[in-house]
């Protein structure tokens, strides 16, 4: 993570993986829509962590970056974060499997093992916990209200946002995803190295 405290806007990327987030704002959402957050002052919490104070109006903001997890919490249930998220061709708008939702497993016809010998076909997944009956197809730079991930297809990286999140494409540069993060007290980024071989199992 890196602070511009003047400029009260930070961002967070991720070596081999590069931005995930730039122009990080720290928002309250209010009845006229999102205020600003401004008077940042910085403190330093271990090797990875933020303390974020704000003095107009007066919050506070943690900033825990693990591994594979920011974490991010705030004193107040009406926060949000909003930032630019670099989306080019090669790092797509998907839906990733979720590993905690309803395991199932895909089993393939019997045509494999009856007429050659070979082994029945059976994948072990999960169904998604939000509209598990629901396929989705795009072509291009899309982006949709449902999906709130992003998967880089040169690094076999996911980078999960929570449900809440709105990604909209920007309507200046097609490369950039204005996200919108609700923080209603704390919320997660995930990101899933590995993608293919880890999360889903696959083959190399």
């Amino acid at each position: 993570m890196s602070v511009e405290t003047e400029r009260a806007r930070l961002s967070v990327s991720r070596e081999n993986l590069g931005p995930v987030l730039k122009e990080v704002r720290l928002n309250l959402h209010t009845d006229r829509g999102l205020q600003r957050l401004k008077g940042w002052s910085i403190e330093k919490k271990g090797e990875n962590g933020l303390n974020i104070r704000t003095s107009e109006p007066r919050t506070a903001w943690e900033l825990d970056l693990g591994p594979e997890v920011l974490r991010i919490s705030t004193t107040t249930a009406e926060g949000v974060l909003t930032a630019e998220a670099p989306a080019l061709p090669d790092r797509v708008v998907p839906r990733l499997l979720d590993p905690e939702g309803v395991p199932v497993t895909w089993v393939g016809t019997d045509e494999l093992k009856n007429s050659y010998g070979g082994s029945e076909t059976r994948n072990l997944s999960f169904l998604p916990r939000h509209n598990p009956e629901v396929m989705y197809f795009s072509l291009g730079q899309a982006t949709s209200s449902n999906l709130h991930s992003l998967f880089d297809r040169k690094t076999d990286t996911g980078i999960d946002f929570s449900q809440q999140t709105v990604m909209a494409r920007s309507q200046h540069d097609a490369d950039l995803l204005e996200v919108t993060i609700p923080v209603p007290g704390n919320t997660l980024i995930r990101v899933r190295p590995d993608y293919f071989t880890k999360t889903l199992g696959l083959p190399i």
